[in-house]
């Protein structure tokens, strides 16, 4: 009689591979469980297991897409840019100027000849000026205000509600050089920054006082100077200086605070050189930021490399108010390339998908497109227009 040798050995043997198997299975389940709850700022301690399992596999949950409403066509070759501005989608070339209406009509407008136009809103001024060249003029209502030709080359330009105009552009003995403007186009006065070059100039919200961003490379590294001055062109309070940093960002809010934002964190300080309050990214990367109403700065934080492999491709978006209290915190999917506001209501692009929150931290629409989405304009708390390279959509949410 042959004897079946090892059958025995075997069948032990494959049970042993079933029972290690959905052991490793198990453990795979539980650490990408950990990750995204982590991910998703759960906390492990006050979890439930039916909530947990429709929050990871999306039962009863509200798909909010935000609803096409119209599409406006543009040629790609004419480089265009655009805003939105008193409930008008503004688009401009080299060319001209035009004012959409809500029916994707063409409203008004005017012919230009620029090499580099760009787009500033504040309120109820809108300012057209052609970055590189001359030319700069403010609109209000449907209307030019006023209309100059600089005798420098422009190099960027703000607006604030009241139509105070900063412009920063060229100068023959400066490296930098600021002029303000009032709402009917006088010049009130021009700054010179002779060994600095001027990244940004804002005034402020009740119109008393500028800030100038400079940075000064004469140094190893570079440093940032802020320089604060009165409407009538003199120097105010104190210089506020962080030594080898740059802060390519900063925005006036209420109470005359400044917020600068680089890669590395948020400050806040005003004209006396006080800090009020700063927060780091802690090894991450701030991608974007911007405020909302002079009330708020929100932010989007890279993926924490401690999260592990399981974590997936998400941002932390934080939101802090002026005083520099923490209000709210949560995580969407994908690397947030731009930050829009609107009266309390947020739009995080992504590249492909555009998500829209409240200011608690509530989502309110998402937009998804085929196609990469380089810019979002908020007509209203409920409507916004989505650029993409050929067309404006514009979307509808709740």
């Amino acid at each position: 009689m042959q004897q079946e040798y090892g059958t025995k050995p075997q069948k032990t043997g494959d049970k042993y591979n079933i029972i290690l198997f959905f052991i490793l299975l198990v453990a795979i389940i539980c650490v990408a469980s950990l990750g995204y709850l982590k991910s998703k700022n759960i906390d492990i301690s006050t979890i439930n297991i039916k909530d947990l399992a429709l929050e990871i596999f999306n039962f009863n949950k509200k798909n909010k897409i935000a609803e096409k409403m119209y599409e406006i066509k543009y040629d790609i070759k004419e480089k265009p840019v655009f805003c939105v501005y008193n409930e008008y989608l503004i688009k401009s070339t080299k060319d001209y100027f035009k004012a959409y209406d809500g029916y994707g009509n063409e409203a008004w407008g005017f012919y230009t000849k620029l090499s580099n136009p760009v787009l500033k809103t504040s309120g109820s001024w809108l300012i057209l000026a052609d970055i590189g060249g001359k030319y700069i003029c403010a609109i209000h209502g449907k209307e030019k205000k006023w209309e100059i030709e600089l005798p420098a080359n422009i190099v960027n330009v703000s607006v604030n509600s009241d139509g105070y105009v900063c412009v920063i552009h060229e100068a023959k003995d400066s490296k930098s050089a600021v002029t303000v403007f009032d709402k009917t186009g006088v010049d009130i006065f021009t700054t010179y920054i002779g060994e600095r070059f001027v990244l940004s100039a804002q005034i402020s919200l009740n119109s008393k006082q500028m800030v100038i961003n400079s940075i000064d490379t004469s140094g190893v590294k570079a440093s940032t100077i802020f320089d604060f001055f009165d409407l009538m062109g003199n120097p105010v309070g104190t210089k506020v200086v962080f030594e080898k940093e740059i802060f390519p960002l900063c925005w006036y809010m209420s109470g005359n605070a400044v917020i600068a934002v680089n890669q590395n964190k948020v400050v806040c300080f005003d004209s006396t050189g006080s800090i009020k309050w700063e927060q780091k990214a802690d090894g991450r990367k701030i991608l974007c930021s911007n405020i909302s109403e002079g009330k708020y700065v929100i932010f989007a934080l890279s993926l924490d490399e401690n999260d592990g492999a399981f974590a997936g491709n998400y941002s932390e978006i934080k939101i802090y108010s002026t005083d520099g209290k923490f209000n709210e915190s949560f995580k969407i999917d994908g690397e947030v390339v731009s930050i829009q506001a609107y009266d309390g209501i947020i739009a995080l692009n992504t590249g492909w998908e555009v998500y829209f929150y409240n200011i608690h931290g509530e989502e309110i629409g998402k937009y998804s497109s085929n196609v990469d989405i380089t810019d979002v304009f908020f007509y209203s708390k409920s409507e916004a227009a989505v650029v993409n390279r050929s067309k404006v959509t514009v979307v509808k949410f709740d």
